[in-house]
């Protein structure tokens, strides 16, 4: 498995498909596995979209879909779930309400590929609104190990 991606759901009922789709309509040869951890504490339709998406939704051969059910906790503990579940080489957090261009898990694999010797990869932001107007763009830290600039 090359990619693990995360993505926890919790009153994620609006975005999360877009979100979904988004890793599912990857143009990386690689293995992903996505990984949903539904929240159970979710006071909204969520699961109602997580169950369209098991039944409804085209998943392609590199592709495997899991949800992972949990009680109610903090972001940071659903995400260590999701970490102890991922059985991909590289992962990714993809929050409920974000999405991935469509060569996105390609060109980290590239980079990857080319630079043998990196631990993380930083990747530029594009804040958009309801209507994918580009808000605002975050850039990416000239140094990584400055942990206030990243924050």
């Amino acid at each position: 498995m090359d990619f693990s991606v995360i993505i926890r759901a919790y009153n994620a009922e609006k975005f999360l498909k877009e979100a979904v789709d988004s890793v599912l309509n990857q143009r990386c040869g690689c293995e992903i596995e996505v990984l949903i951890l539904y929240d159970e504490g979710s006071t909204d339709r969520t699961w109602d979209v997580i169950e369209n998406l098991i039944n409804k939704a085209t998943i392609p051969k590199n592709i495997s879909l899991k949800v992972i059910r949990h009680a109610h906790t903090t972001p940071f503990r659903s995400l260590q779930i999701g970490l102890k579940e991922a059985k991909g080489n590289y992962v990714t957090i993809l929050d409920y309400d974000n999405i991935y261009p469509q060569d996105y898990l390609d060109t980290i694999y590239k980079t990857i590929i080319e630079q043998s010797n990196v631990t993380f990869i930083f990747s530029k932001v594009i804040f958009v609104d309801e209507n994918y107007n580009v808000i605002s763009e975050a850039k990416i830290p000239s140094n990584p190990y400055d942990i206030n600039r990243i924050i």
